[in-house]
């Protein structure tokens, strides 16, 4: 895991150490207006009620991501992470922006290990989409952002706009 050389001043490594606890908020999201080129035709019915137009169907978007709060190294030099797993939900959307606004607090606590994994990890979130009746969500976007900018910031805290990459052939974001 030690792919790149930590460059923290001691001040800085004596600050993280003060650090115990982590906060995470989640805004938005811009998502693009519901229908447009990703309409497909509907399956025809011979009886019943006629479906509900594409448009009217009920989105859920979910964000996904492993909040790194504990790193161990054993006798051997193996790290392991331990992470927290946070799954957003909202459908709440307007002018194209879906709003979550959520708040996580974290326990953390930077030892050596720690800082040397946040120097050479990203947090990586997850996008996905549930449609309608749609049981299952299906993985739309991912983005990711690297720790190292959270503990070389003058406040320790980052405020961002990330890139959403599309998975291949899915829902445009």
């Amino acid at each position: 895991e030690d792919t790149r050389v930590v460059n923290l001043s001691l001040d800085r490594s004596a600050m993280l150490g003060r650090i115990h606890v982590a906060r995470v908020v989640i805004e938005s999201l811009k998502v693009p207006p519901e229908g447009g080129a990703q309409n497909t035709p509907a399956k025809k019915r011979s009886a019943g009620k006629p479906p509900k137009p594409a448009s009217a169907q009920k989105r859920t978007f979910f964000v996904e991501y492993h909040f790194p709060v504990k790193a161990t190294k054993n006798g051997i030099g193996q790290v392991a992470v331990t992470t927290e797993i946070i799954r957003v939900a909202s459908s709440k959307i307007s002018d194209e922006v879906l709003k979550f606004q959520q708040r996580y607090v974290f326990p953390i606590h930077f030892s050596g290990t720690m800082i040397t994994h946040w120097w050479n990890s990203d947090l990586a979130f997850s996008i996905y989409l549930k449609k309608g009746a749609q049981r299952k969500p299906l993985l739309i976007g991912s983005a990711a952002f690297p720790l190292r900018d959270v503990i070389q910031s003058e406040h320790l805290s980052v405020s961002l706009e990330l890139p959403v990459e599309e998975e291949g052939g899915s829902a445009p974001l």
